[in-house]
């Protein structure tokens, strides 16, 4: 089918780090953050599983037989979840049928846990449980956007724009998105407004977007000076525009305020590359005033990162030199020695504020954040981020100053 990507069979296999197949049907690893996990498609276009022939059926048995071994020599998984996602309501975004074989792993934060108990989960109650459901059985007419917590799954493609939605801070937001374009800066989306949903409509920006596991490409120094100098790019159109009167959100605000926006979340997946060279950010949910180092602290956290082993191996970073990594920072950002002082003080700040902003939102029930605590380890997975911080700090410094 026309515009369907697992029809395009070639673009399938080669996008696949690993592929089998058969008459019927093809196998390929898709990772995507979850090591060894793949899927089974039918080479005809099938709109779900239900739509699939006994011959295909029967291939995809074959082919998943055919998998196990090699999974099981490759990634030694404790155990699997298979599953068909069908229409919207069943979490499937490309309607042409697929099977996901995902590896699981004892040492998993929700090891033990299948479906049913993520589908049971209080987050996923519904209103009535007794009620009929509509018959809706669609399929996505605005893609989900992949990426992000706070609005995971809520951010959509329509065309050449992208919606999401909106916060009581986003007029403040537009104001300042808008200001800075006007002053040269196109590293930033444009806002086209709010729609009668209550849903932000922004235009959708061109080009790669790093997500777990991360791409070599995205991990290599070049890449991460050129992120310090879109952030620089950023402050610089920022310095006129007048903040006051605003509304921000306080999340992952800079303790110690300041006058100049700042981003405050420049992660991986909100950053736009082409041809290896960050030219947008995108997502300013967390923008606030404050000061520019400590913008540049959370961007430093994010990309060195400021990880203890276990979690940059389960983030998926290759080793690298990391006190190196933040020098590559402070010298594309162009501070100077007070600068990058400042920049490890900011730090200590940037990894105190987003802890407690996780754990405030922890406690106050947001199942995103709920949903990715649990996933990462909970409480421990920041103590081993301070532990290990505080040990390194030393060496920082001297990569630093």
């Amino acid at each position: 089918m026309d515009g369907c990507s697992f029809c395009d069979l070639d673009g399938f296999r080669s996008g696949s780090d690993l592929v089998r197949e058969n008459r019927w049907c093809l196998f390929g690893g898709r990772d995507e953050g979850l090591p060894g996990a793949g899927i089974i498609v039918p080479k005809a276009h099938r709109e779900t599983v239900f739509d699939l022939t006994p011959e295909e059926f029967a291939a995809t048995h074959d082919l998943l037989v055919e998998v196990r071994p090699l999974l099981d020599d490759r990634y030694r998984p404790d155990g699997y979840t298979l599953g068909w996602n069908t229409y919207v309501a069943g979490g499937q975004v490309i309607p042409h049928a697929h099977l996901h074989v995902i590896p699981r792993f004892g040492d998993e934060p929700l090891a033990g846990k299948g479906l049913r108990w993520f589908l049971r989960h209080p987050s996923n109650r519904r209103p009535d449980p007794q009620a009929p459901g509509r018959g809706l059985r669609t399929f996505a007419t605005e893609p989900p956007l992949a990426g992000g917590i706070a609005n995971a799954g809520q951010v959509v493609r329509s065309g050449p724009h992208v919606l999401r939605p909106s916060t009581p801070h986003t007029g403040s937001i537009h104001a300042f998105l808008r200001a800075v374009r006007d002053s040269g800066f196109e590293g930033a989306p444009e806002p086209v407004g709010v729609d009668e949903d209550g849903r932000e409509r922004l235009v959708f920006v061109e080009g790669e977007v790093p997500l777990m596991p991360y791409p070599d490409w995205s991990q290599t120094d070049d890449a991460l000076a050129s992120v310090a100098r879109l952030l620089r790019g950023l402050h610089e159109a920022a310095r006129s525009f007048d903040a006051s009167g605003l509304g921000w959100s306080e999340s992952l605000a800079d303790p110690e305020g300041g006058t100049l926006v700042c981003h405050n979340d420049v992660a991986p997946d909100n950053v736009v590359f082409r041809d290896g060279v960050a030219v947008a950010l995108l997502d300013f949910e967390f923008a606030a005033p404050g000061r520019p180092v400590y913008d540049l602290a959370h961007l430093a956290r994010l990309w060195v990162p400021v990880e203890d082993e276990y979690d940059q191996g389960r983030l998926s970073w290759r080793p690298a030199d990391r006190p190196a990594r933040l020098r590559v920072v402070a010298d594309a950002y162009g501070l100077d020695r007070d600068g990058r002082a400042g920049l490890l003080a900011a730090m200590d700040d940037a990894i105190a504020r987003v802890e407690a902003a996780v754990r405030r939102a922890v406690a106050a029930g947001d199942p995103n954040t709920t949903a990715m605590w649990d996933r990462t380890g909970g409480g421990e997975r920041y103590d081993r981020r301070r532990r290990w911080w505080t040990a390194h700090r030393d060496q920082f410094a001297a990569a630093l100053l």
